[in-house]
């Protein structure tokens, strides 16, 4: 592979597979507000999951089908966060910053496309199936030298992870897009709160209110919900247009908005996400970005500053649930695109 040290400018629903199509190339693509900055020129990377360190200005990056996590800095220098040799872990998800901790919260899961890579890589009679990481799993990284300090079974182990967020307080709150459920780890804790309730469908993206107390949480296949974290009462986020917000994947805050990722849609989309006082209304949407031109999936993204940064060619389009491969059009290389976010506040 060849990285570029330039990136300037500018989940895991459990319907996938059932949206997924052939892909081809999108014949109505159009002159689009800003064209997305290739990131690594690696085609096999698989990326996912992104997130951005607020004092530093660096860029994660994760990947499911290797297993890694790039941080890029301010300046384009980009390292592996994992230290080369550690143990074969299985595919990367969600990555969270945590400046209190100097810290990365990461989840993990097996897929595939990570036990194909591990395959081709390893020599005769490794026992791949047996070093790979089996289990959906909450990881606590130390920043400095990418070794893992902490980990914790999500479940029973056998759920894929769509997104993760870090409470002010240090809570850590993690969705489970296949069994359908929200965890909660406790600031400091040693154990997973499993968070069940009738509306969690296919929970992904989390957004935080600034002072902790409520997370917004964007189900694919239901739309918005509103976590009141105190009592843990999830209630519908109600919209004039019930089918306006299906399809949510990433999911963050920007004031009195909601910054959405929307890939269930063709052409996907960025949405901004009016909201009412109380957190309960979607009071107007705003298109901010569509991805006309077809090169993979957007996923997940983070505020950086009055922008809008988020992953654009993951690919799930292109693989099937057991690692398949889709159609004939090249895979895609790490791409990432920005929006700039001129929105009231």
């Amino acid at each position: 592979m060849v990285p570029l040290l330039s990136v300037a400018g500018a989940g895991v629903p459990v319907l996938r597979a059932q949206r997924a199509t052939t892909p081809t190339p999108d014949v109505r693509a159009a002159a689009l507000p800003s064209s997305p900055q290739q990131l690594l020129a690696d085609t096999l990377f698989f990326p996912e999951g992104l997130d951005v360190d607020v004092r530093s200005g660096a860029m994660l990056v994760t990947s499911i089908a290797s297993g890694r996590i790039i941080e890029v800095s301010a300046t384009g220098a980009w390292r592996d966060v994992f230290a080369v040799g550690t143990e074969p872990r299985a595919g990367v998800f969600g990555v969270a910053v945590d400046t209190a901790c100097a810290c990365l919260w990461v989840t993990t899961a097996p897929h595939p496309r990570r036990l194909a890579t591990m395959r081709a890589q390893a020599s005769p009679g490794a026992g791949i199936e047996q070093v790979a990481d089996r289990d959906a799993a909450l990881l606590k990284v130390r920043r400095s030298d990418g070794a893992t300090v902490q980990r914790f079974v999500l479940g029973d182990g056998t759920g894929m992870p769509g997104e993760l967020a870090v409470s002010p307080r240090g809570d850590v709150l993690v969705s489970d897009g296949v069994r359908g459920v929200m965890y909660r780890l406790a600031a400091g804790g040693d154990s997973l709160e499993e968070i069940r309730h009738s509306l969690l469908r296919s929970p992904q993206g989390i957004a935080l209110r600034a002072d902790g107390r409520v997370a917004w949480i964007a189900d694919w296949s239901r739309g918005l919900l509103h976590w009141d974290l105190a009592t843990d009462q999830i209630t519908a986020v109600t919209v004039a247009d019930a089918g306006a917000l299906r399809g949510l994947d990433g999911l963050r805050r920007y004031g009195e908005w909601l910054i959405a990722v929307q890939n269930g849609t063709s052409p996907a989309r960025v949405l901004g996400l009016r909201l009412s006082s109380d957190g309960l209304t979607v009071q107007r949407v705003e298109v901010l970005d569509e991805l006309r031109s077809w090169q993979g999936e957007p996923t997940v993204g983070a505020v950086q500053g009055r922008s809008f940064v988020f992953v654009a060619t993951s690919q799930w389009p292109f693989w099937s649930d057991t690692g398949v491969r889709r159609g004939d059009v090249p895979l895609p290389s790490v791409k990432v695109r920005r929006v700039t976010l001129a929105l009231p506040p």
